[in-house]
């Protein structure tokens, strides 16, 4: 008797082949329980590469989690970059760069978390932020004084909401976010900055 190989059986899984061949090869397995194992097998690994993709998180629930592991790292300095989206691996069949920039920052007491909106590359337009406290109760860190400098002049001033959110509309360059009244934590929006804390390490933020 006549056996079809692998190859065979998944082209006919796949619909690959002439009507006649499938006849046949359809005809085979009614009396061949070698070959009906090979196309269950064969139908069996299609179904699941057809159902992978609807297995792959979603970005917002991956960055959560990197969150959480980031909540363990050893405190060093003032301010420590912890999460930056320009730095990660770009995702399979995204030929062009994201809008949004994604960065997460923390102190001895503080997460900031900011995403950088942009309608052009070369110039964030908004900065969108949170502050969560990393010991208080509740977590969000609300009523905190956020302000948008050029230099020394004061361009706006906000404070955190009850979910220790904030966000800025952004012009021009030379910006930078002083989050605090005493003692102020320093974020530069420059076209290259040194992470605080981090010497000799540069990161882009516009």
């Amino acid at each position: 008797m006549k056996h079809y190989n692998e190859a065979s059986w998944a082209d006919f899984a796949r619909n690959l082949l002439s009507a006649d061949l499938r006849a046949a090869m359809q005809k085979h397995a009614g009396k061949c329980s070698t070959c009906r194992a090979l196309l269950r097998m064969s139908e069996q690994i299609i179904a699941f590469a057809r159902e992978e993709p609807s297995l792959t998180p979603p970005d917002n629930l991956v960055h959560l989690v990197k969150t959480q592991f980031m909540a363990s790292a050893p405190a060093k300095g003032k301010v420590r970059l912890m999460f930056d989206s320009l730095l990660q691996p770009a995702l399979a069949g995204v030929r062009g760069p994201a809008s949004d920039r994604q960065l997460l920052f923390e102190t001895d007491e503080l997460y900031i978390d900011l995403r950088l909106e942009s309608h052009r590359r070369a110039a964030p337009a908004r900065v969108v932020g949170q502050l969560l406290s990393r010991a208080a109760e509740p977590r969000a860190a609300g009523g905190k004084t956020i302000r948008l400098h050029r230099g020394q002049a004061l361009l706006a001033s906000t404070t955190t909401n009850e979910f220790g959110e904030f966000q800025f509309d952004l012009a021009g360059s030379g910006l930078s976010l002083l989050i605090g009244s005493e003692d102020p934590i320093i974020l530069p929006l420059a076209e290259r900055v040194t992470p605080p804390g981090s010497p000799g390490q540069s990161i882009d933020l516009a």
